[in-house]
């Protein structure tokens, strides 16, 4: 997974809490790496409209400062870092040319790939 870098504008800068210290420490001692992943799945019937499921995602990663906010250790010192604007790409892919079996496998084995991988604070 991509780390996600302090490139965008910073509004807030504040003290970590005290969880989110613990999460923060247990995060870069890599105890378990999918600690943070909460998996969810959504079966959507119809047309997907894209664009506007990303339009739609971005505004509410914009309207909730707890998602644009990434923690970093300065001067000794757990941070939260609340970024202005965070773009960010959503991987599609159409499997509606594979037959049912196989759309299941792929998915499967997706999610067996992802399943592991380390959330980035």
């Amino acid at each position: 997974m991509k780390e996600i870098q302090e490139k965008y504008e910073i509004v807030e800068e504040l003290d970590a809490t005290v969880g989110q210290e613990a999460l923060w420490i247990a995060h870069q001692m890599e105890i378990e790496k999918g600690m943070n992943n909460e998996p969810i799945i959504i079966k959507l019937k119809g047309n997907l409209q894209i664009e506007i499921l990303k339009k739609t995602l971005t505004e509410i990663v914009q309207s909730h400062p707890a998602l644009r906010t990434i923690f970093k250790k300065r001067d000794e010192k757990i941070k939260q870092l609340i970024q202005k604007n965070v773009e960010f790409d959503i991987p599609i892919k159409d499997l509606t040319a594979f037959k049912n079996t196989e759309q299941k496998t792929i998915f499967k084995n997706f999610l067996e790939s992802i399943v592991d991988e380390k959330f980035s604070l």
